[in-house]
């Protein structure tokens, strides 16, 4: 049922969306005023044809310089009402329609451009400020289910390299722990970590695992350079594997055997 109560669509459920589609495009504005977070009370609507009623007045007076600033007044929200908006459309029509042919009308609002532009913009600001939080809420809305995905994939992260962890895993819970610190250090579960890591046996494992990584990292390059036959850069390698991870001990064994075997 549309908003003026017309049956506009019964059926299969499928057809719906293009349906609302339709509705939308055609009472937009409508459903901007009535059901929008940009409520309108009252006081603020009364208060509104309060000034509308002067600004006739001194319309026929053609005091036109008070008529633009007592429009000027009028709250931006009070032309959610249709019937504020109407009649600041209509007001507005005849004043137009003096500008034609009264000069000093046309000097008022060249003397008052500023609150006239105001005054134009009264029912579209009320519509773009609608639209614009309209635009806020879907990109709160969007950053909502981007965090909750994001909360799902660390929470994973942490559970899977906890298990890794308790299976002195090492290497592989140390990786999935730096990608979460790197990766979301101010979120709850990067505190987490930060907790987890102040504790000395995890660090104690922490500086073994850096030790290792770098080890390999090295070993995978001084092969490269044996193979290139590169001996000098590829046994500079295999020492600073020996001095700076000894806690590595395959890498170390590796570089020490290498060592022995390229001093022949």
């Amino acid at each position: 049922i549309d908003p003026d109560g017309v049956l506009i669509w019964s059926g299969d459920q499928k057809k719906l969306n293009t349906e609302l589609q339709k509705i939308y495009r055609k009472y937009k504005k409508q459903m901007i005023r009535d059901n929008s977070k940009l409520s309108v009370d009252e006081q603020t609507v009364k208060k509104a044809k309060e000034k509308l009623s002067i600004a006739q007045a001194l319309l026929s007076e053609k005091k036109f310089d008070a008529v633009i600033q007592t429009l000027a007044k009028i709250p931006t929200n009070a032309a959610l009402d249709d019937s504020v908006l109407n009649s600041i459309k209509q007001l507005l029509a005849k004043f137009k329609s003096l500008v034609l042919t009264d000069a000093e009308a046309r000097q008022a609002i060249m003397s008052n451009r500023k609150l006239v532009d105001q005054i134009l913009k009264l029912g579209k600001r009320t519509e773009q400020t609608f639209e614009k939080n309209e635009t806020i809420e879907k990109k709160k809305a969007e950053e909502q289910k981007n965090e909750s995905v994001n909360v799902k994939i660390l929470r994973s992260k942490f559970e899977t390299a906890s298990r890794y962890a308790q299976r002195n895993k090492y290497f592989a819970a140390y990786e999935l722990y730096e990608w979460i610190v790197d990766h979301a250090s101010e979120s709850p579960i990067g505190h987490q970590m930060k907790e987890i890591q102040s504790r000395d046996q995890f660090m104690d494992n922490y500086f073994i695992y850096l030790q290792k990584k770098r080890a390999d990292q090295l070993l995978k390059a001084a092969k490269s350079m044996e193979s290139a036959g590169e001996i000098q850069a590829a046994m500079n390698n295999y020492r600073i594997i020996m001095v700076e991870c000894p806690q590595a001990k395959e890498a170390y064994d590796t570089a020490k055997a290498k060592l022995t075997e390229l001093s022949k």
